[in-house]
């Protein structure tokens, strides 16, 4: 399973605990403040968790670091392993994140639990950029910045599997994307018609000539 896949797996997963009426909040690719290290996807709650994917094909050599830079600002931390990777984790790696792993249909296993800790509101707010301050607490500011896809992608996946092209939706410039493209698609069409325009008139019309000077003779 490549990564995509995993994360539908993990997505499908956190809804299971949830009714229909409740969605969770999420994101994915998740950067932590300015350091430049992004989680997988995060589920938002009062009890945060952070998820990191490794998939078959992953390195596991900054596993160490990203575990650390999550378990600083959320109170859970899961690694999301491979099962060709597991004989080379260590409680080193870990820290206090739980270990799970997956098989190929995409069911979940936990291989170890982990261990959920406080962090402090202060500690958290200061993944918040100084331009967000305006939140009294990041929870807040999460909601703010995420409800809105995070919304979107329960509502477009509601009654059914959650397939990898899905995951576009919780981008928050997916709709600016596809903005774009129109916008690029439309631009061209008016320029193909236009050019279309422009040669017809010499086309057709030595085609007119042609056809006159073949019925005369």
């Amino acid at each position: 399973m490549n990564e995509a896949k995993v994360k539908a797996a993990l997505l499908a997963e956190i809804r299971r605990k949830y009714s229909r009426f409740k969605r969770p909040l999420v994101t994915t690719e998740f950067t932590l403040g300015d350091s430049g290290v992004r989680a997988d996807l995060i589920h938002f709650s009062r009890k945060s968790t952070a998820f990191e994917i490794k998939t078959e094909r992953d390195s596991l050599r900054r596993l160490h670091a990203q575990i650390a830079a999550y378990s600083q600002f959320f109170s859970n931390v899961v690694a999301i392993i491979a099962p060709n990777h597991l004989a080379k984790i260590t409680p080193e790696i870990l820290g206090r994140a739980a270990l799970w792993t997956y098989d190929a249909r995409g069911k979940f296993s936990v291989v170890l639990p982990g261990r959920s800790e406080r962090i402090s509101p202060d500690i958290q707010y200061n993944l918040i950029h100084e331009s967000n301050k305006k939140f009294s607490t990041f929870l807040e500011y999460a909601e703010s910045r995420y409800a809105q896809t995070s919304q979107k992608f329960w509502e477009v996946t509601q009654g059914r599997s959650i397939k990898t092209e899905d995951l576009k939706f919780l981008s928050r410039f997916h709709e600016e994307r596809e903005t774009a493209a129109q916008f690029i698609r439309d631009r061209e069409d008016y320029w193909n018609e236009w050019l279309a325009a422009q040669i017809c008139p010499h086309s057709c019309q030595s085609s007119s000539v042609s056809s006159a000077r073949a019925g005369s003779s």
